[in-house]
């Protein structure tokens, strides 16, 4: 059976399709979770303090609903529209990131955020 989680920042909830990896593993042994969003670009990311290595299908740019992990600074990231490092219109984010899930939901939404939101990571 597909796991599914909901991200939610401030007001905004987002359901993630969980993929079948190690990181999506441990990211749902160790719900539910708080944080506090940050913005980089047109990326939302959180601290999410788990140990993972790089997965061999981890990379810099991402399509428009994947949900990755950043092990190199143990952060959940969502990128929707171009970052600072973004040739044209990928979504290019600082370092490579274990992709662990995939959403349908809008998230352009979370651009009215500036930083500081508490976010919440369950279990659906």
């Amino acid at each position: 059976m597909l796991k599914k989680c909901k991200i939610t920042i401030h007001d905004i909830s987002i359901i993630v399709n969980m993929k079948k990896t190690l990181t999506s593993i441990k990211i749902w042994e160790t719900l539910p979770h708080t944080s506090i969003n940050k913005k980089w670009g047109d990326e939302n990311y959180f601290r999410f303090n788990i140990n993972c290595p790089l997965e061999c299908d981890a990379k810099f740019v991402f399509e428009f609903g994947d949900i990755v992990f950043w092990p190199e600074c143990k952060c959940i990231a969502i990128g929707y529209d171009p970052t600072p490092l973004s040739n044209n219109q990928e979504i290019r984010l600082i370092s490579k990131c274990n992709i662990w899930g995939k959403s349908t939901c809008n998230m352009h939404r979370l651009k009215k955020f500036s930083g500081q939101e508490k976010v919440k990571i369950e279990r659906l």
